[in-house]
């Protein structure tokens, strides 16, 4: 009955959800390939499928809820960089940390504005 209120579009955005968090945990599972490889292409595939659940939340609860989503479209350029520079060499937290400061920078400015509101 549910199903029958729900548009295509929404199954569609839900079904490349669940294959997007499938791909993203099998590619961080899989153990014959190179861990700080793997770990940023993991986290590059769950924060596209993120951004796919941005729709489903839009539809299915209030508008307050897509505040906790509006931060990530900044992790999907740093992990695709770092996915491709973690080829060449050893990236650490060192190295990394600065690649992720507009996000923190954006998550913190949005729960202020979150609670402000």
């Amino acid at each position: 009955m549910f199903l029958l209120a729900v548009s295509p579009n929404l199954i569609l955005f839900i079904a490349g959800l669940i294959h997007g968090i499938l791909l993203g945990t099998l590619t961080y599972f899989h153990p014959k390939t190179n861990k700080p490889v793997k770990i940023f292409l993991s986290f590059y595939i769950l924060c596209i499928s993120i951004l796919m659940l941005i729709p489903v939340v839009w539809q299915l609860f209030s508008w307050q809820a897509m505040f906790y989503l509006m931060p990530f479209p900044f992790l999907i350029g740093p992990f695709l960089y770092l996915y491709v520079r973690s080829f060449k060499e050893i990236i650490t937290w060192r190295k990394a940390w600065p690649h992720f400061l507009l996000f923190f920078v954006f998550l913190i400015l949005d729960y202020v504005f979150l609670l402000s509101s």
